[in-house]
């Protein structure tokens, strides 16, 4: 069998071995191949080895991926065209090093070959040579998906396959080619009848009305007063209830902080009205606060809070595409830019907003109005796709249930933020930073030169003034949230760090295995404490460690302190949370002004957590779901011992299954044991079918280790798990359905009616994965947020008729017994993925705890079986330092600790 025909069948799918071949020589051309009246031709950028051997295009690895790729489209690669831009195989193996004159004479050629295919109607563009061959445009990790044109033929860009191999790819980048094939079929494919996927009406013409006069406003007429006629026209328009009215908002950077430049609005795809802030405020506010339905991208967690902060309430129905593309699809990006090149013909326009930077903008600041109206055009556009799409799948009541009833609560907690004890976190800040710099020049001292170093002298100079605790007015606000973020990130240099351990130490080199199956020498948390045991008999090694690890510790929780974080006006800590995790999880991120950061992140240390105040006069009530996502797994293996497990209130998972492995007590292996420390890990990684290595990794970034310092290796791990899994064998038997269901079905439904559909992606254990962990955490995540966050933020307001009606998910009695109409004075702070945290006035704090426990138990079935999910609590005056009861005790015994708790120091 020759190598052609072996590589051949290998990619229709038999697996065969590949007959070695001598080395590739550089003069060897790799000519076009297929018909020349093809209407599909496939440019990609240069051969690769298996090419120029066989003499043929896309035969290799890639070329096999590509046949996958249009298999699955309905399109058959041998009756396409395939060229390529440097038909040789460049030297290295890759046309990046080609010289810049050969190249262009090579893409002039390919241009000739391409009028040659008369009949082609779409040219795919793999990689970017391939793109600026016909468009002269590069940035295709951006770019694909957008639908050019050449010569008449429409052109679209791809990301290449070999690109996709060499970086491992990654499930969106595969889901991305595949959804750009589907596109490429539509395309090329003749039909008479016309819809807004084929492609045939081309791009949507759009008009900007802008208020500065440009070269195109004033030949499309749009004077001043036009101007003012067309604002009146929207100001109609708003009155009617039923309209549809997308916005976009603007914020860069004036000034040294982000602030609304402008605002767009959009009733149609083909024309927007962009006003500018704060000329015209009054305009801005009547159009927002009007009656009909306003529509924007990311409208809950960005646009809405802009429009608070200045007193402007967003009237009428509000819907927020990014959370009905995650209600249709979330296992895919949620981004403007890619639902725009998954469903709109509008190409990559991002670009357009110079990237905010507000010298350019002043420059052009009619392009930038346009960018800002583009945006509001194809929100609108997007609407008119997927709303639809909603109602036609039937999934309407579930995203008013799951996602419309979270907008307010999130704005709330947005809105209002955390009170911060600043008295405790200068005092814990420079503990932290003392005991940093303490850390830092002693390795100096042992390295002979520093091993902390930032990049420029500004960087060093505000970090100078950081630690001192000095004033900052000397600096641009713009800098020094860029210095915070590049000083947070900076830990111990790792160059300078691998020189001290593997060359002037001597110490073996680490690798870590990184994208692309690279491997690579590294210095990381598992590095670093795999080698602090290994020499923990050296002392003078095991001090470097030591002092590396906790400097890196000390600088990362100081970069929360500092005072950049909190908002300068009231002090306060604020963030964002986002609807777009794939299990439906909320996520968080910096507010949208910047300030601020990851609010989940702050629990992970009890220091910082005490900085986190109530609301003045009030205490923290926070309610956390127990073990949720390890009982919902356990009921849902139909497994009786698992089951009876899973709904005891004070079963502790971790000290029961570390009793199983060691045969110790259960009273042994309590809490605080290295036995149930191993067992917690154990759960955790059995239940997501890790291996014995990343266990193994897992535990030592925990600092879990055996009582007299060893680690766990390898196959110690694998040894726990597979006695875990013997102890517990209706964990594999659900773990094994789980990869049925995904194998015949594509997607997964959880008890909520929550769908992830991933008939896109490649199956492989990634996806298993994925797949045990959606269930626990799209379970936890709607419970949570339906039962918890939403109904007591709406009881809170005294709006909780209005939630009940909605959801419709308890029963009359209980919503007697909670129904009001009065607000109280309680408010939600924040939510914690499986907990949260609440602000309570002292004589609310109680009957707020009672809620939760009512609403969070709620008895609900998971594939058959019942489950109420326990609730434990917490109660204090800040959020490190609580009292913790595993059930909510009696009112007395509540009341009394939180009487203790406020009576003044004597």
């Amino acid at each position: 069998m020759t190598r052609l025909e072996a590589l051949l069948q290998r990619a229709s799918g038999t697996y065969i071995p590949i007959p070695d071949v001598p080395a590739v020589r550089d003069a060897e051309s790799v000519p076009g191949a297929g018909p020349m009246d093809a209407r599909i031709v496939i440019l990609g950028e240069s051969p690769a080895y298996d090419e120029v051997i066989v003499g043929r295009p896309f035969v290799g690895r890639a070329g096999q991926k590509l046949r996958t790729h249009m298999r699955l489209a309905g399109i058959n690669l041998n009756t396409c065209r395939m060229e390529y831009v440097y038909p040789l195989y460049p030297e290295g193996g890759s046309i990046d090093k080609l010289d810049s004159d050969l190249l262009r004479g090579w893409q002039a050629n390919t241009l000739e070959r391409l009028r040659a295919c008369r009949q082609t109607v779409v040219i795919v563009c793999l990689g970017n040579i391939a793109l600026e061959t016909c468009t002269g445009l590069r940035d295709i990790t951006r770019r694909r998906g957008s639908v050019y044109e050449w010569e008449g033929k429409k052109v679209l860009g791809m990301i290449s396959p070999a690109a996709l191999l060499s970086r491992g790819g990654g499930h969106y980048v595969e889901k991305m080619c595949r959804l750009d094939w589907e596109r490429v079929k539509r395309l090329a494919t003749s039909h008479e009848t016309h819809d807004q996927y084929c492609g045939c009406a081309r791009r949507i013409a759009r008009q900007h009305i802008v208020p500065i006069p440009s070269e195109v406003s004033a030949k499309d007429g749009v004077t001043h007063e036009a101007y003012a006629d067309s604002i009146r026209r929207y100001l109609q328009m708003v009155q009617v209830p039923s309209n549809v009215l997308a916005l976009d908002i603007e914020t860069p950077r004036m000034e040294g902080r982000r602030q609304i430049f402008c605002v767009s609005f959009a009733f149609s795809p083909e024309e927007s009205l962009v006003l500018p802030w704060p000329e015209h405020t009054q305009a801005i506010r009547s159009l927002c606060e009007s009656p009909c339905i306003k529509v924007g991208h990311n409208i809950v967690s960005f646009d809405r809070w802009w429009l608070a902060r200045e007193g402007i309430t967003m009237g009428g129905e509000i819907r927020d595409t990014l959370a009905v593309h995650h209600c249709l699809d979330p296992a895919s990006p949620h981004s403007l830019e890619f639902l725009a090149s998954r469903y709109t013909f509008e190409p990559w326009y991002k670009d357009e907003g110079k990237g905010h930077d507000i010298a350019l903008i002043v420059r052009d600041t009619a392009g930038y109005y346009a960018y800002c109206g583009l945006d509001s055009c194809v929100t609108v556009e997007l609407h008119h796709l997927l709303w639809p799409e909603l109602q036609r799948r039937g999934l309407l009541d579930f995203y008013r249930r799951h996602y419309e009833a979270l907008y307010d609560p999130i704005l709330d907690v947005m809105r209002e933020g955390v009170a911060i004890d600043h008295t405790y976190r200068m005092q814990l800040l420079e503990e932290l930073l003392t005991d940093a710099r303490m850390c830092r020049d002693r390795l100096g001292d042992i390295n002979g030169s520093p091993l902390f170093t930032l990049g420029t002298k500004k960087d060093q100079a505000i970090f100078d003034v950081l630690t001192a605790g000095g004033s900052l007015d000397a600096f641009q606000p713009t800098d020094i949230e860029a210095a915070v973020q590049r000083i947070g990130a900076k830990t111990v240099s790792n160059a300078q760090l691998k020189t001290l351990l593997y060359e002037k130490l001597g110490l073996p080199l680490q690798m870590r295995r990184r994208k692309g199956n690279v491997e690579t020498s590294t210095t990381d948390t598992v590095a670093l404490r795999k080698l602090r045991l290994q020499y923990a008999e050296n002392p003078d090694v095991a001090e470097v460690l030591d002092l590396a690890m906790r400097h890196n510790k000390v600088q990362k929780l100081a970069t929360f302190l500092y005072p950049h974080t909190f908002d300068a006006h009231d002090g306060r800590f604020r963030f964002t949370l986002k609807l777009n995790t794939e299990a439906g999880r909320l996520a968080s991120s910096a507010a949208p002004d910047g300030l601020g950061r990851n609010s989940q992140n702050t629990s992970r240390d009890k220091r910082l957590r005490r900085t986190i105040l109530p609301d003045t006069g009030h205490v923290w009530v926070e309610c956390d779901l127990s073990q949720v996502e390890g009982r919902i797994v356990f009921v849902r293996t139909k497994d009786p011992n698992l089951i009876t497990l899973a709904r005891d209130r004070y079963a502790d998972q971790h000290s029961y299954t570390a009793s199983l492995i060691t045969g110790k007590p259960q009273c042994d292996v309590g809490k605080g044991t290295d036995e149930r420390q191993t067992a917690k890990s154990a759960n955790h990684a059995a239940m997501r079918c890790m291996q014995g290595k990343p266990m193994a990794d897992t535990m030592l970034r925990q600092g879990i280790v055996h009582s007299d310092g060893a680690l766990y290796d390898d196959d110690e791990c694998e040894s726990i798990l597979e006695s875990y899994h013997k102890v517990f064998p209706g964990i594999r038997l659900w773990q094994q359905g789980v990869r049925r269901e995904l194998r015949a079905t594509r997607r997964l439904i959880n008890r909520w009616g929550f769908v992830w559909d991933v008939r896109y992606e490649e199956l492989n254990e990634e996806l298993y994965r994925k797949g045990y962990n959606l269930y626990p955490q799209s379970e936890n995540a709607h419970l949570t947020n339906l039962c918890g966050f939403t109904a007591l933020s709406y009881w809170l307001k005294g709006r909780y008729t209005h939630y009940a009606a909605r959801q419709n998910v308890h029963p009359s009695s209980v919503f007697q017994r909670w129904n009001h109409d009065t607000p109280m004075k309680s408010r939600v702070r924040l939510q914690e993925h499986d907990s949260l945290v609440v602000s309570c006035a002292p004589d609310e704090a109680y009957d707020v705890a009672l809620f939760l426990k009512e609403h969070l138990e709620v008895e609900l079935e998971y594939d058959g079986v019942s489950l109420s999910v326990p609730a434990s609590f917490k109660c204090g005056l800040n959020w490190g330092d609580t009292i913790e009861w595993d059930d909510l005790p009696s009112r007395q015994v509540v009341e009394t600790h939180i009487a203790n708790v406020l009576r003044p120091s004597m």
